[in-house]
């Protein structure tokens, strides 16, 4: 069975996809473009941002190396102040009682020297002289025992730390030195450095820029809000510590949101910034400078965005040059399409003598075979004449004319047959097709040889199949090929020993309808030669019987066969389509 529906489907899959991949194809090369262009546009954006992030940490290492230049500058300034002072028996006076005389002193150090503040101990660590005596807030009489530079003073060396002042609660950088006299420690200088000007330097710089101690607090910041934060979690233990020191007052240090990156980078409170970090030779200090990453990445774009500019430019002088090569292209069409027009002019002119000398053909050719037919019908009408001729001549001579009749019966006979099978022939088998069972077909034609069968004495085998085989065609035209085979296999066996005909009739893609005869086969000739028009081997006939056979199978869509069978005899079969149902 052929469903339409499901043909109409895989007929229009066939059709479009030749035309998807033809689509694909013509859209590979401008993908692949497409996805090069992409990749070298990542690869320049790599290459950018790793280059300008760089050149951005060097510009930040130089900067480090200047702001801790600065720092140091700004400490070592006064490294020997403490010790200066402690030589100065002015000073120490102050242990004698004469304490006066010692501020003053003290005072006058202060304001040429630029320091916050200078202040006497004694090995305690109570204030007995100070710079700033007369001012609110002043040292004297305040006791720092418990800060660590007086206690590495006071033990003969150099001390230094930074805290927030206990007294003022200014933050500041406390340098401490021994006091000897007669080669035993009697009291302690401090120095104290305000050192809030350098982060407003560094904050004008627009960078950011902050030193973290040996605990990782951060003790001086350019942005405020950074300052008394830890850039890392600090143990319990070494909080008290801080806090018995009273180092950063009433500040609770919290941690600051800081993670540093594997390519330099940094992220501070959520923010992606350029790292450099430096040691500094104080106390375990570190400088750290920051500057925002999204400024070295804006770097990095741009350059992208040049990359597609030039991209853009190049493409769409690739689009200007391809343009002129279409319409050049066109014009050579163009030309190509008015030298075809003049040429298909020719060629229709060519085709018209052609039609016209081939329809003179055809009419010679007519002309041919009518004369060819007028001359077998001559030879085939001329026999039965003569021999009508001579039946009546001897009738007249010898007077009987009792067997006259049947004679003169069979040669009319012979005549009707004759002009019957060419009446066959010229028909042009344009007569309407439908739904035809050829079982029935077949049995009718078996019916109406019947008799001559039982004539002959030759047996027919035939088993009707238990179901219609419809195809579609002619009942009649096809009868007149079902009788015409029968014949020809029943004259066949004339003279065998074992006078037999089996027809069948075998259901498959196709209907293949099968006459076999017990004769002596058809040898080597083949269905073309078989169905020659008047070609015949026997006496009798015109050999037209095949011929009309063959042109009525082939205006059925079919194909008429012939062979031999196993056994040596003609067989001949007829392939028909099946009648399609939809």
């Amino acid at each position: 069975m052929v469903i339409s529906g499901v043909s109409g489907q895989l007929r229009r899959k066939s059709l479009s996809t030749p035309a998807m991949t033809s689509r694909l194809r013509k859209a590979a090369p401008l993908l692949v473009t497409g996805l090069v262009a992409i990749g070298l546009g990542a690869v320049l954006y790599t290459v950018a941002l790793t280059y300008f992030l760089s050149e951005e940490q060097d510009r930040l290492s130089n900067r480090n190396s200047l702001y801790a230049a600065t720092l140091i500058d700004a400490l070592e300034r006064f490294q020997y102040l403490p010790t200066i002072v402690a030589e100065d028996r002015r000073i120490s006076a102050a242990l004698g009682g004469a304490t006066d005389q010692a501020n003053a002193r003290l005072v006058e150090l202060a304001r040429r020297t630029g320091v916050e503040a200078i202040y006497l101990m004694d090995p305690t660590g109570f204030t007995i002289a100070a710079s700033n005596h007369a001012e609110s807030g002043s040292f004297l009489g305040q006791n720092y025992g418990f800060r660590p530079y007086f206690r590495a003073a006071i033990e003969g060396g150099i001390g230094e730390f930074y805290a927030i002042g206990a007294t003022t609660l200014r933050p500041g950088y406390f340098i401490a030195a021994p006091v000897s006299i007669g080669g035993r420690i009697s009291a302690v200088v401090a120095v104290k450095l305000d050192l809030n000007t350098l982060p407003q330097t560094w904050a004008d710089s627009g960078e950011v820029v902050l030193v973290a101690n040996a605990d990782g607090v951060v003790v001086l910041s350019s942005d405020e809000e950074l300052r008394y934060r830890s850039l890392a979690p600090i143990p319990q233990k070494r909080m008290q510590e801080i806090a018995a020191e009273r180092q950063f007052g009433r500040e609770d240090l919290k941690p600051l949101v800081w993670r540093t990156d594997d390519d330099g980078g940094a992220v501070l409170e959520g923010d992606r910034f350029v790292h450099v970090a430096a040691p500094l030779n104080r106390r375990g200090w570190t400088l750290h400078v920051l500057h925002d990453r999204s400024r070295v990445e804006e770097r990095a774009l741009l350059a992208l965005i040049v990359y597609g500019v030039v991209l853009a430019l190049a493409a769409l002088a690739y689009v200007y040059a391809r343009s002129r090569r279409i319409s050049a292209a066109l014009r050579s069409s163009q030309d190509l399409n008015e030298r075809l027009e003049a040429e298909i002019s020719e060629r229709k002119a060519a085709e018209t003598t052609l039609r016209r000398t081939q329809n003179e053909l055809a009419r010679s050719e007519r002309l041919a075979a009518l004369g060819r037919l007028a001359a077998s019908v001559t030879h085939e009408l001329g026999q039965p004449l003569s021999a009508m001729r001579n039946y009546l001549a001897a009738a007249d001579v010898t007077g009987e004319t009792a067997e006259l009749g049947g004679r003169l019966e069979a040669v009319v006979k012979r005549m009707e047959t004759t002009t019957k099978q060419l009446r066959s022939f010229a028909r042009q088998g344009d007569e309407a097709l439908t739904a035809v069972d050829l079982s029935a077909v077949l049995t009718n034609a078996i019916d109406l040889t019947a008799h001559d069968f039982r004539a002959a004495g030759v047996a027919m085998d035939f088993t009707e199949p238990n179901m219609p085989v419809r195809v579609h065609g002619d009942a009649q035209r096809l009868e007149q090929v079902c009788i015409n085979l029968l014949r020809n296999a029943m004259l066949a066996v004339d003279g065998a020993d074992s006078k037999r005909v089996t027809a069948k009739i075998i259901v498959g893609d196709v209907v293949s309808l099968t006459i076999t005869d017990t004769g002596p086969g058809v040898g080597d000739a083949t269905i073309e030669a078989l169905a020659e028009p008047f070609f015949t081997t026997r006496e009798a006939g015109m050999g037209l019987g095949l011929a009309i056979s063959s042109a009525i199978i082939k205006e059925h869509g079919g194909v008429l066969r012939a062979g031999n069978d196993a056994n040596g005899g003609a067989e001949f079969a007829v392939d028909l389509p099946l009648e399609e149902v939809s």
